[in-house]
């Protein structure tokens, strides 16, 4: 490959915090495109990682490392950054968890020039967490032109640098109704700016704020999963189109829009909290007597849904469409703890066999018993060894079913949601070799 000595036609930004293994695949996807003519940079949001390290190795010439003296918390002061070193007369965004079909940028300059865009997007596959068999898409836009209700993740965007002159910079999103990539879009159609789309399939997203601590459990095999289907030889876009379409006849498509207006900040504070990026303190609650928690303030995510009361008026949640589905307790493991789940619908055929518990991502014994009409999962959770352990942050409960399922397809009911187990309460309290 001969690299030009002339300013690259494009400026690739990537912004990062701290996931370098999910960046090596994110940069591999870049260096493979067709495209050559462009310059990454990778704005470091004040990284404490090795990912320096790993952007240097790829010995690239048309790949520079920067990294803020200090965490923003947000893609927006790493893509001014960026803009603001850029060379190039086009402005590419690609997230450092998600990858790009070889042809990516071939089809984005092709179109923006044929079209006389100002900004172009690409059909994009957004994927659920793994355990759900959720999947979404963008970038095809509903009448064939962009709308404000329209949607393009950063890793689909391609803008003319000089609309950056007219519109201004990214915002940063806690002072803003709306995340900071749909303002910075409507801003732009605001402007009058020019929205076309490649109608072609190039963008892999595997959305952090989809998955719960991502940013602190750092699993990548998503990604690498991906990357070898994209350095194979074959066009492997076609299956992935079908099963977008077996998503949206099992109801596991999930429709991308741009979200109405908000509370200023809270989109960014909830994926925030969500994903594992929150500067949160938690205060946790030692376990002296028993302590009883409802699921009221659970964070959903593809986990669980939303609040429903029993006839009795007892409160619970449908674990789905994930069959991995979590709960958080500020609740401190100082001590071993005698641990009940109050399991008041199921979808399992086997409870006792059919849903397993973990504790902090590791699985523990746990027994299931039906009482008085109802399940009550059982388990002794053990102490976390050491202060830092102890103190590091809530208490998580994973239960992890065989299926989900719909009740519509069981017959039971219209219900087309898929579910798992239906929870509604979880208490804590000081281990006794007795039953409780």
């Amino acid at each position: 490959m001969t690299i030009s000595t002339n300013p690259p036609k494009v400026t690739i930004i990537t912004a990062t915090y701290n996931w370098s293994k999910a960046l090596s695949s994110s940069i591999q996807s870049a260096l493979l495109q067709t495209f050559t003519d462009f310059e990454l940079l990778v704005v470091g949001d004040g990284c404490t990682d090795d990912s320096e390290a790993v952007v240097l190795g790829f010995k690239d010439p048309r790949v520079r490392w920067m990294n803020l003296a200090s965490n923003s918390g947000s893609q927006a002061v790493p893509n001014n950054t960026g803009i603001e070193r850029s060379v190039g007369a086009y402005i590419a965004y690609l997230g450092h968890d998600d990858l790009w079909f070889p042809t990516h940028l071939e089809s984005l300059v092709t179109t923006i020039e044929r079209m006389d865009a100002d900004l172009v997007g690409a059909a994009t596959i957004l994927y659920g967490p793994p355990d759900s068999g959720v999947l979404g898409m963008t970038g095809v836009f509903a009448t064939g032109e962009w709308s404000k209700r329209e949607f393009l993740p950063p890793s689909s965007l391609m803008h003319r640098k000089e609309l950056v002159k007219r519109i201004g910079p990214w915002k940063e999103p806690m002072a803003l109704a709306v995340p900071t990539d749909v303002e910075f879009q409507q801003r732009a159609w605001a402007a009058g700016a020019k929205f076309v789309s490649s109608n072609q399939l190039t963008v892999f997203k595997f959305n952090a704020a989809w998955r719960r601590n991502s940013y602190l459990e750092k699993a990548v095999a998503e990604q690498e999963e991906m990357l070898s289907r994209i350095r194979s030889v074959s066009d492997f876009r076609l299956p992935l189109l079908i099963e977008v379409v077996r998503a949206f006849h099992a109801d596991k498509y999930v429709r991308i829009e741009a979200p109405e207006p908000g509370t200023p900040g809270a989109t960014a504070r909830y994926n925030a909290s969500f994903k594992g990026t929150a500067r949160k303190t938690w205060e946790l609650l030692p376990i002296d007597e028993t302590r009883r928690f409802y699921l009221d303030n659970q964070l959903e995510g593809f986990e669980w849904h939303g609040l429903e009361q029993d006839e009795r008026g007892n409160s619970f949640r449908w674990s789905g469409p994930s069959r991995r589905s979590t709960l958080e307790f500020p609740v401190r493991l100082d001590r071993k703890l005698s641990l009940r789940v109050h399991i008041v619908l199921h979808l399992q055929q086997e409870m006792k066999r059919d849903v397993r518990l973990l504790l902090n991502g590791q699985e523990v014994e746990s027994t299931v018993e039906l009482i008085d009409g109802t399940w009550m999962m059982r388990a002794s959770l053990p102490p976390a060894t050491g202060a830092a352990e102890v103190n590091q942050g809530p208490l998580r409960l994973s239960f992890l079913t065989a299926t989900t399922q719909r009740p519509y397809d069981l017959g039971m009911s219209g219900d087309r949601r898929w579910l798992g187990i239906a929870v509604n309460w979880v208490e804590f309290a000081p281990w006794s070799e007795g039953p409780r």
